[in-house]
């Protein structure tokens, strides 16, 4: 039998619920915030060195060494070494080392696409059960929270599309990168600019996914301030 309480129970345990989902969320975002410029970085220095090694590759001058010198410096040294440019080795050996770099480079790109790949997929699932759900704060004495809700909501349905975008661009950029020693110098350095170019939209789209995540922190904190009021007057 309904005595006019349940409602109110009801209410308490759906906003408590809201509530828990917003922290989550406000954490969530933070960190990942950081997360994607660290990778925006990555992929910026990733794109600079491609263009780099696209235009030795152009010009072969990486292979016309000086008489005077003992060998030539791998392209890729930087990749390579933590401290500064590769030493000059034996231009045989600095094509090895280049290889070995494509190949790690483009395993490391393998990694970013996948993870973003999944990410994106699993936070668009979730955004898909979100929107529902969150109209339940349209309701009068709730419905102060909406609008900071929504914004917040549609900032993440967004970056779930970038997280998929990022996913594409990294992906794409592999595919340009495999079987890279096969090709001639020329061919290397068409493929490496392209690749560049894709690994460096990559890293814009992450530096407005962090830029939009941490726009709307206000609106989280308005959110759960907003919610936290609440629950008490609904038990």
């Amino acid at each position: 039998m309904s005595t006019g309480r349940e409602p109110a129970r009801d209410r308490a345990a759906m906003v408590g619920r809201l509530l828990e989902v917003a922290v989550y969320h406000r954490q969530h975002e933070r960190y990942y915030a950081q997360r994607d410029l660290l990778d925006a970085v990555r992929l910026k220095q990733w794109a600079s060195t491609l263009r780099s090694a696209a235009e030795a590759w152009r010009t072969e001058e990486h292979r016309r060494a000086d008489p005077a010198d003992v060998g030539v410096p791998p392209l890729f040294g930087p990749l390579t070494s933590a401290t500064g440019p590769a030493a000059r080795v034996d231009p045989a050996q600095a094509r090895d080392i280049d290889e070995l770099a494509v190949a790690t480079l483009v395993r490391d790109l393998t990694g970013m696409a996948e993870r973003y790949r999944h990410a994106g997929q699993w936070l668009d699932a979730k955004m898909a059960a979100s929107w529902p759900r969150e109209e339940y704060l349209l309701q009068p004495g709730l419905s102060r929270v909406a609008p900071a809700r929504f914004r917040a909501l549609t900032s993440t349905t967004l970056n779930a599309l970038r997280m998929r975008i990022t996913a594409t661009l990294t992906g794409a950029a592999v595919r340009q990168l495999r079987d890279l020693a096969a090709a001639d110098a020329s061919e290397r350095a068409v493929r490496a600019i392209v690749a560049a170019g894709l690994v460096d939209e990559a890293g814009a789209a992450l530096t407005r996914k962090a830029a939009q995540l941490g726009g709307v922190d206000e609106a989280w904190q308005q959110v759960i301030g907003e919610l936290a009021a609440v629950v008490p007057d609904a038990a």
